[in-house]
């Protein structure tokens, strides 16, 4: 970009005005500066959904997908992009606050953030998980740790407990089956059928029919 190129030209003019170390270290410390400013910039999300929208691969009985319309919107799924440091991972927490400040959305019962394009990750960003994490306990919904790749699982360990708020789950498909379980819990008429002609009688009505 033109803005490299001007910081190519300022270390050089730096180098030529104070010496070689001086001109390497006002470089190091403006790209590091420049990067920290466009990373910021970028969203801390990939993708973001309702549970109303979006459902786990879990075939259910008519319903509980009504249910899981109706009362899918407590869920929320947040899919993380590939770098998370501390400018970004700050950004994701705020926008974990406008959704729970949100006056036209249900309260929020579930997070799911989705790690699985996540390639990297700044140590400072615990910060802001054990922030959401305080937040989760606090305002009393779950927050599920999804696809975390091996390399980082470490760094989240800190804030995922077995009886806390926040958990490791394996993939999305897994986190967003746990918390759709706990939303159609708590629907009395979302039950799964008894029977074949229980099942039956939810598509058709009559009961000649489903004979």
């Amino acid at each position: 970009s033109k803005l490299d190129y001007v910081l190519v030209a300022a270390i050089m003019v730096v180098i030529g005005l104070y010496g070689v170390a001086p001109g390497v270290g006002a470089g190091s410390f403006a790209a590091m500066v420049l990067f920290t400013i466009r990373y910021s910039l970028n969203s801390p999300i990939y993708q973001s959904f309702s549970g109303a929208d979006f459902h786990s691969t879990v075939d259910r009985p008519p319903a509980q997908q009504r249910a899981l319309r109706q009362r899918g919107a407590q869920l929320h799924v947040t899919r993380v992009p590939s770098l998370l440091f501390f400018g970004t991972a700050n950004l994701l927490y705020n926008s974990v606050c406008k959704r729970l400040d949100d006056p036209h959305q249900p309260p929020l019962r579930h997070l799911v953030l989705d790690f699985e394009r996540v390639t990297e990750m700044d140590s400072s960003t615990e910060v802001s998980f054990a922030k959401i994490a305080q937040q989760a306990a606090a305002k009393h919904f779950d927050v599920l740790l999804c696809g975390v790749p091996a390399k980082l699982r470490s760094k989240l360990a800190a804030v995922a407990e077995a009886d806390g708020p926040v958990q490791l789950v394996e993939n999305l498909d897994r986190a967003v089956q746990w918390c759709e379980d706990r939303i159609l819990a708590e629907v009395q008429d979302a039950r799964a059928p008894a029977g074949f002609d229980e099942l039956l009688g939810e598509f058709f009505g009559d009961a000649d029919q489903v004979a």
